[in-house]
């Protein structure tokens, strides 16, 4: 009987094995697909209480464009999100360096 432990135990290392080797391909995989972007410096000015106007150069990877990127923004004022629907991301290209504007408007 205990010839037949040692079979069970190389099984369950040939599929701890498989297993690992499957979530790394899956892991480097989804690495090697991700993109990102750099920011750069900001340029703007933020009064209280006015609407928030910022633009941030930004150094997409290689063949990208700032178009082509997935882009967001998060505005936190103070312990408050401003709420997605009123912040607005837009890419601006053309220039000498790449830019995003991020706009939230003044409540009302």
């Amino acid at each position: 009987m205990r010839q037949g432990y040692g079979k069970i135990y190389k099984q369950i290392e040939t599929t701890v094995f498989m297993r690992n080797l499957l979530v790394g391909a899956w892991i480097y995989a989804a690495a090697f697909g991700a993109s990102a972007l750099s920011l750069g410096g900001s340029h703007g000015t933020v009064v209280l209480g006015s609407t928030i106007d910022l633009t941030f150069e930004v150094r997409p990877d290689p063949g990208k464009t700032v178009a082509s990127s997935c882009l967001g923004a998060r505005l936190v004022l103070g312990a408050t999100t401003v709420p997605e629907t009123r912040v607005h991301v837009t890419p601006l290209e053309g220039g000498a360096i790449p830019m995003v504007r991020v706009q939230a408007h003044s409540r009302g």
